[in-house]
């Protein structure tokens, strides 16, 4: 009998802390806001409501007329020793864009994607958009922001020695060197035949290889020009 008195005594005492509401303040730095308290819309900015004591769902939505906008969620607890004020902060949005496209965005070290990105952070957040070749910038929150990277072409980031063209100059230079020592070389074989026969067809052969060979010579002569110039323009 005593139990039982226990557990109706200890029914009441629940039922009555269940039924008793509590004010409840919810504060958002966002003054439009959409407050919902276990999915039922509660206010906007900030509220104050009365809840029964237990466990509630506090959903915050950026703003009830951004599509796609950001939502938090928290759990929070209610009874006579519990905090009655609970404080809500949500990250901004920004587009962040760059000239060239394509550049790192991070979010206090952390990567967040390549611009042109959208992202969600703090005011307090550092945002830092770095490109190869470019310059690293640092900012705070905005709803956009963009940067123009004064970046230098492919062709003169690397040191000349280091890029694609030169090794094709050398490359080239290498072969019509060969080109112009192969048919001068074939020109005097050529000649040589030629004092011992007499015969024309072969003096003709000479002077055609002679033309190849120095065909190839003033090609080389260019080559060597335009390198010796890059590298004596270069900065």
């Amino acid at each position: 009998m005593f139990v039982r008195i226990l557990i109706i005594l200890f029914f009441a005492v629940t039922v009555k802390a269940q039924q008793e509401l509590y004010e409840v303040k919810i504060v958002t730095e966002k003054p439009d806001a959409a407050i919902y308290v276990d999915d039922q819309p509660a206010g906007v900015g900030s509220v104050s409501i009365k809840l029964s004591g237990g466990k509630h769902i506090v959903s915050i939505l950026e703003s009830p007329i951004i599509w796609n906008g950001i939502m938090i969620a928290d759990t929070i607890y209610v009874d006579e020793n519990s905090a009655r004020a609970f404080n809500y902060r949500l990250p901004a949005a920004a587009l962040i864009n760059s000239n060239p496209q394509d550049a790192l965005v991070n979010i206090n070290n952390k990567f967040a994607g390549y611009t042109p990105v959208r992202i969600y952070c703090f005011e307090d957040d550092v945002i830092t958009v770095s490109r190869k070749g470019g310059e690293r910038q640092f900012y705070g929150v905005k709803d956009k922001i963009n940067v123009n990277f004064h970046v230098m072409s492919e062709r003169l980031k690397k040191e000349f020695p280091e890029t694609t063209e030169f090794k094709l100059l050398i490359a080239s230079s290498v072969l019509l060197g060969g080109i112009a020592a192969y048919f001068k070389l074939r020109a005097d074989n050529l000649y040589d035949d030629y004092v011992s026969t007499g015969d024309s067809a072969l003096y003709e052969k000479v002077n055609r290889y002679d033309i190849y060979s120095g065909m190839a010579f003033g090609l080389l002569q260019i080559n060597f020009g335009y390198l010796f110039y890059k590298l004596l323009t270069e900065d």
